[in-house]
């Protein structure tokens, strides 16, 4: 114990010293991996903070008073680099000093970001905040945690949530306001609205990555636990969630080409020509009860940030319509946001709409190759028809995971639509039969099969006899197919010949 104590106390003091020379992000990241790895922060065997650890507890005091030296009162080049040790501090620091001190570490973050005019040295303070709440998130059952830092925690959602527009900043501050919702989501109540106003921007924005409109997405299915009735909340967020992905669908039919275009006097307009999901869209609105609403509404969640079809009347039918790249990474930040807000539920007693769900998966399962390449429809880009044929194999796994997770969450509220998921379930294993062992990866790729199987596994376990009833024979079917390789015509002629 004295020679690591030693060892800590030699580092430290290093540490110490090099910080009297601004550091570069490069230098910075060398010392927080050093801090970490070498377990400066924490406290000694057996969580000694005394006796022979005591120099090296000392010196834990000082480092963190150099560093809130330099946030409050040092010279900018100091400033990015102390808030982000700062952060690690949060991360790492024994859980004694944390609760001493994080109070007066989170109030000298927040002027930092609000008085700083470089955006580097704001996204530092901001993730720094990040790591700060989320350290608090796992002592809330402390007694006066939760009750110290909601003032904290609403005043970082003050200056985190306009910083969301700001593209140097928006990252940052996107971690700092997700790590405080689910910290503490009630401080949220009167941010509700600048919130998922900025939250459906980043994710609509057409500039933003795949990884940000995701945690945007993950971050704005947390809002519906700030309000009040949270029931409603959670079920008005589910509503237009699922609005937002058929209009999703129905972009990528367009692109696809399963829908037509006809030219008309001198305005080009798309008519759905045979309707190619069958009319599943318009049945799935109606049941979402989009009729009436205004053109932004029964778009759904992005329409107010133009993400529309372009089909229909009004304003949405001479709205531009967003390409297929923007659609597909929009599609996969709303499930994210579906299957978040499903598979956590809301933290009161609310009905998850599993109609409304297989709907949305039965539409995506109908945006196939079969209905895209169908003749007589001619997509407006073949580089973008061949981007909709490239991710029609995700597509369709994330209809299938997501029509498991709902499942496996409803349980027993999952049988009056019974027959309905058998149905859809059985369609698919028989055209896994139908194919043979030559037409298997043709006929459906090995990662779709894999998630179909899995959401058959779990609607057997949830339907029992009832789904077995619909299954069974398509089930055996299919494990003959896939063990043995025998198409379907193969088997009725080895069951004749077993019979006569």
């Amino acid at each position: 114990m004295e020679a690591a104590a030693l060892l800590r106390v030699s580092i430290l003091r290093n540490i110490i010293s090099s910080l009297e020379q601004p550091l570069d992000a490069s230098l910075i990241a060398a010392v927080a991996q050093q801090l970490v790895e070498s377990c400066l922060l924490t406290a000694g065997p057996d969580g000694a903070q005394g006796g022979l650890w005591a120099p090296v507890t000392e010196l834990q005091g000082k480092l963190v008073e150099r560093l809130l030296k330099h946030i409050t009162k040092g010279e900018a080049p100091f400033r990015p680099g102390a808030a982000t040790l700062l952060g690690h501090v949060c991360r790492h620091v024994p859980t004694r000093a944390f609760l001493t001190s994080y109070g007066d570490w989170a109030a000298a973050l927040i002027e930092l970001v609000r008085r700083d005019s470089e955006p580097i040295t704001k996204a530092a303070a901001l993730r720094a905040l990040s790591d700060l709440f989320s350290r608090i998130r796992e002592l809330l059952e402390v007694p006066g945690v939760r009750r110290d830092s909601s003032s904290i925690a609403g005043r970082t959602l003050q200056v985190a949530t306009p910083l969301l527009a700001e593209p140097a900043c928006q990252v940052s501050a996107l971690a700092a306001v997700h790590s405080v919702l689910q910290a503490l989501p009630t401080v949220a109540r009167n941010h509700t609205i600048p919130l998922e106003r900025n939250l459906a921007g980043l994710m609509a924005g057409p500039n933003s990555r795949l990884d940000v409109r995701c945690s945007a997405a993950a971050a704005l299915a947390l809002l519906p636990r700030a309000v009040a009735d949270d029931a409603a909340a959670w079920a008005n967020l589910v509503r237009r969630v699922l609005l937002s992905l058929h209009t999703a669908i129905d972009l990528l039919l367009y692109h696809g080409g399963g829908i037509a275009a006809t030219t008309g006097g001198t305005a080009s307009t798309a008519v759905i020509a045979a309707t190619p999901d069958g009319g599943l869209g318009e049945r799935a609105r109606e049941h979402l009860e989009a009729s009436g609403l205004g053109v932004a509404d029964a778009q759904g969640l992005l329409g107010s940030m133009g993400f529309v079809s372009g089909s229909g009347g009004g304003a949405a039918a001479v709205a531009p319509r967003p390409d297929v790249t923007l659609t597909v990474q929009l599609m996969s930040a709303l499930l994210h946001c579906l299957v978040t807000l499903v598979g956590r539920g809301s933290t009161s007693p609310v009905p998850i709409p599993s109609h409304a769900i297989l709907l949305l998966v039965m539409r995506m399962l109908k945006v196939d190759a079969t209905v895209l390449l169908a003749p007589g429809r001619t997509a407006p880009s073949a580089s973008a028809q061949s981007a909709v044929l490239a991710v029609l194999p995700d597509l369709h796994v994330s209809g299938w995971e997501l029509l498991g997770l709902t499942a496996r969450v409803t349980r027993s509220m999952m049988m009056p639509l019974m027959a309905l998921v058998g149905r859809l379930l059985g369609e698919h294993l028989r055209r896994i039969k139908a194919g043979g062992a030559g037409g298997l990866a043709v006929t459906m790729p090995a990662p779709v099969r894999t998630s179909l199987y899995r959401t058959t596994t779990a609607v057997l376990r949830v339907g029992g006899f009832a789904a077995g009833r619909y299954l069974a024979v398509e089930i055996v079917g299919m494990l003959v197919t896939e063990l043995y390789g025998l198409s379907a015509t193969q088997q009725q002629e080895k069951s004749k010949a077993a019979l006569y």
